[in-house]
């Protein structure tokens, strides 16, 4: 498998399709890519959010912390205003 060959990954960094966070990293552990010390940063868990995720990485397979961060865009998507946000960095336990 993937794992045999690259090994457990130290660090996975999360910014894609926000929906896909949580299947992804479930697809990652099951691959063996992700796995006891791997560190998991994902981006914009708060807003516009990634369904899931955050339970998935909660105790006590994981020990999480959130660092709030403004989002990165203001737009039409923020109604023109700044927003809350917070980025997740996570170490499988």
């Amino acid at each position: 498998g993937v794992a045999k060959t690259l090994g457990r990954a130290d660090l996975v960094f999360l910014d894609h399709c926000k929906e896909c966070y949580a299947p992804d990293l479930e697809r990652m552990e099951a691959a063996g890519l992700v796995a006891k010390g791997t560190v998991v940063v994902a981006d914009n868990v708060v807003f516009p959010g990634a369904p899931g995720y955050l339970d998935k990485v909660a105790a006590p397979a994981y020990a999480t912390v959130l660092k709030s961060a403004p989002y990165e865009a203001v737009g039409w998507e923020t109604r023109w205003k700044e927003v809350d946000d917070a980025m997740s960095i996570s170490t499988r336990l």
